[in-house]
């Protein structure tokens, strides 16, 4: 591997842990906005990333991601617990929101910086990929992502214990089906293209 590739990967990364510390931040403190103070007692309404990197969802599928070629690294946080109450609708809706909220700005960080200053191309495009990428696979129903979230109250505990128990490796699989990669692709691109095209709008006003 060259030295040019492997500082865009540490570039990368280094993104890809901050995109995912405010997803988490963003879920926790909807969490509390909604009255359920159970993230914040775990020490979750925090930017601190060492309390939201887990060691599969941060670490190491980002690192099999690598290994595999993908175009974009993708990671997920430490799971974060909810009272049982929070585990209805609309409730959750607005607590999971508040993950997607969180990487919707980072895209729109993105898209200021690059309408500001044209020099941080790379940076910006990669922060904008990470980040419409984690809002596209979080839709996923499976552990760690917040698909799963949405779709657990429904599903039975012997159900809940089997996909948990398999849910990386179920992950894996799902997600190299040319079906599902199109079906991603096309969602990520969209998001990407939807800032830029708002970058190009905002340079067309102010200059």
């Amino acid at each position: 591997m060259d030295l040019l590739r492997l500082s865009q990967l540490l570039i990368s990364f280094i993104l890809l842990i901050i995109s995912v510390t405010l997803h988490e931040y963003g879920y926790a403190l909807a969490a509390n906005q909604c009255g359920d103070p159970t993230p914040s007692k775990d020490g979750r309404l925090t930017v601190n990333p060492a309390a939201h990197i887990d060691l599969i969802g941060t670490i190491v599928f980002p690192i099999i991601c690598m290994l595999l070629g993908f175009s974009c690294l993708f990671g997920w946080g430490k799971p974060q617990r909810l009272q049982p109450a929070s585990y209805h609708y609309p409730r959750l809706l607005w607590i999971i929101l508040g993950g997607f909220v969180s990487n919707l700005l980072l895209c729109l960080l993105g898209v200021l910086m690059l309408t500001f200053d044209g020099h941080f191309t790379l940076i910006v495009y990669t922060l904008l990929q990470i980040n419409a990428t984690l809002i596209v696979f979080n839709l996923l129903p499976l552990p760690g992502l917040d698909g799963f979230t949405l779709i657990s109250p429904w599903l039975s505990e012997r159900t809940l214990r089997f996909i948990e128990q398999f849910g990386l490796w179920i992950l894996l699989i799902v997600i190299n089906l040319p079906i599902v990669q199109r079906i991603l692709s096309f969602g990520i691109n969209c998001i990407i293209a939807g800032f830029l095209q708002l970058g190009a709008m905002l340079y067309a006003i102010l200059y």
